[in-house]
């Protein structure tokens, strides 16, 4: 009994750490959003912010993981759909932002003039799309497995990762105290590295928030990229819409950084078929006239 019992455990912590090394492209954008969300957050309420998302965070993995397996046993059909549903969620958020960046669109300032609760509500709803993803990529890696394995590995999945993104953007939100910290000691090797780190932190901090847009958008439109054949040909569109999509993404394969170009393009297409049903949408509910 107790040789079974190893040999499982020895099982999944080997599926847990290939299933995490599938997901690296997704946590990395998951810093990036949730480093940029912590920008205009009183130094007083970095970590308790921080705290508060990595909670909402952890809830969110509770929920994709009851839903994923409900969803890969009775549903599966499903999956693309509320997958494309997230990427053009991420696309809208990561075009807003970028667009913000740019001085076009909404205030720029708006975002960091927004109150606390609703800073980690938005954080924790763009967790929720960047969480579905590596649960879903983890849930197809140990597809097959019995049931407590996946159960096990998803478990073991989000837990390591929400620990690695939330201690990750703890540590950087914190870096101008510890520079601060440095360049108070009395060695003067020490203090230059303090106002070393000081002088980068602003820099660092807007590198993150330029980031954390673009970021949404590459996951935004690698997540449209890869589910819109699929639906297509649940929907019965024929072969059309897929072939056109995986054409278009075959063309980038040999051209240097050709994926992330590609995933940038239908992070754009997608935020912008998202910006003109909104437009269509909100000008309908006002009965089709401008504000004065």
């Amino acid at each position: 009994m107790s040789a079974s019992i190893f040999a499982l455990f020895d099982d999944v912590v080997a599926l847990t750490k290939a299933a995490a090394s599938k997901t690296v492209g997704v946590v990395g954008d998951d810093m990036a959003a949730g480093a940029q969300s912590m920008v205009g957050i009183s130094p007083d309420r970095e970590l308790p912010v921080v705290w508060a998302v990595a909670k909402g965070s952890l809830a969110n993995k509770v929920l994709l993981i009851v839903a994923a397996l409900l969803l890969a046993s009775f549903a599966a059909f499903l999956i693309p759909f509320l997958l494309c549903a997230g990427g053009l969620f991420l696309a809208f958020e990561g075009a807003e932002k970028c667009l913000a960046l740019m001085g076009v669109g909404h205030d720029s300032e708006e975002d960091a003039d927004a109150g606390e609760a609703e800073k980690i509500k938005g954080a924790i709803r763009t967790d929720l799309v960047l969480s579905a993803e590596i649960i879903v990529l983890s849930l197809a890696f140990v597809a097959g497995k019995p049931l407590g394995v996946q159960v096990a590995v998803l478990v073991a999945v989000g837990i390591a990762l929400t620990l690695c993104v939330y201690g990750t953007v703890a540590f950087l939100i914190k870096l101008d105290d510890m520079g601060a910290w440095l360049a108070r000691r009395q060695s003067r090797t020490w203090r230059a590295m303090g106002r070393a780190i000081l002088a980068a932190v602003p820099y660092l901090l807007q590198a993150l928030t330029v980031g954390g847009a673009i970021a949404m958008l590459l996951v935004g439109g690698g997540v449209l990229l890869h589910n819109v054949p699929p639906i297509s040909e649940t929907l019965g569109l024929g072969p059309g819409v897929g072939h056109a999509v995986h054409g278009f993404a075959a063309l980038l394969e040999d051209v240097p950084l050709g994926g992330i170009f590609g995933d940038l393009v239908i992070g754009w297409v997608g935020a912008a078929c998202v910006m003109a049903a909104n437009a269509a949408v909100r000008r309908l509910a006002g009965g089709g006239r401008r504000p004065a």
